[in-house]
């Protein structure tokens, strides 16, 4: 049972995502943001504020600093509230308990592997799924990968970690070439990688893009026709004939304007 009468209704008000009333019970200092349930599991508020998407409200009870978002359950389970909102969907949840420290992403379940990370693979979160691996805290080899899974959590447990781990054989070797081939694919995944996975591969993205402006300079210089000719090969011809056709225009008015204005002008007789 709860401590007080005050307790049970910051509960209630955090399941149903009663900010203001949240905000309310908060400011008067009576209320406990860890009190327990009937199981006698602390950190009930947050838990049902993680469960069901109240992003405002879990801002409020971390805020507050006395919950602690990984205390276990009746069952023993810890790190509950991230499970849940791995479970549900809800992203900035996960972002924010993770921005605490205070949760651990590698928990692990009877299964034996990283159970926020499995649950969130099992339920399609994609974008958990890379705040997760981002950590650096997480073991994508310990997760079973089902046929079920979405084809972009596949590539993100299977193939990216495979992806990296090429990349960082031919840096060291040297082969710099495949090596910035490879740090291009990479930026395309760039959320799911870690701090020093990142570190690592700064200097590859930013020759990628002094490349590509240091490309647009040199485009810039070149005649319209020439330009034209040269994104047809890099874009395809479909905009390159596309931003012909405009010029075209373009050029055709402009050049009946200054006809009209070099013609005399034909007065009636």
């Amino acid at each position: 049972m709860t401590d007080s009468k005050v307790d049970e209704d910051l509960s209630i008000a955090c399941q149903n995502g009663d900010t203001e009333i949240v905000r309310m019970l908060l400011a008067t200092g009576l209320v406990h943001p860890d009190a327990p349930d009937r199981y006698g599991t602390t950190d009930e508020p947050l838990r049902v504020a993680c469960q069901n998407g109240y992003t405002v409200i879990v801002r409020m009870l971390l805020a507050t600093g006395q919950v602690n978002p990984a205390a276990p359950d009746e069952e023993g389970d810890s790190d509950k509230p991230l499970r849940l909102a791995c479970k549900n969907g809800h992203t900035e949840i996960v972002r924010r308990l993770l921005a605490t420290g205070r949760v651990h992403p590698a928990a692990t379940d009877e299964f034996g592997s990283d159970a926020p990370l499995r649950i969130a693979c099992e339920n399609g979160h994609t974008e958990i799924v890379r705040r997760l691996m981002a950590t650096g805290k997480v073991h994508p080899k310990m997760v079973t990968v089902l046929s079920s899974y979405r084809p972009e959590i596949k590539f993100l447990l299977v193939k990216l970690p495979a992806l990296y781990n090429l990349f960082t054989k031919e840096d060291k070797q040297g082969d710099h070439q495949n090596a910035q081939y490879h740090a291009n694919e990479l930026f395309d995944h760039k959320n799911a990688l870690t701090v020093r996975q990142k570190q690592q591969l700064i200097p590859y993205w930013n020759k990628r893009f002094f490349a590509r402006s240091q490309l647009q300079r040199t485009l810039d210089d070149l005649p319209d026709s020439v330009q034209e000719n040269i994104r047809g090969h890099l874009y395809g011809n479909r905009k390159s004939t596309k931003k012909s056709t405009v010029q075209h225009v373009k050029r055709s008015t402009q050049k009946q304007k200054s006809r009209s204005r070099l013609k005399p002008s034909r007065r009636s007789k």
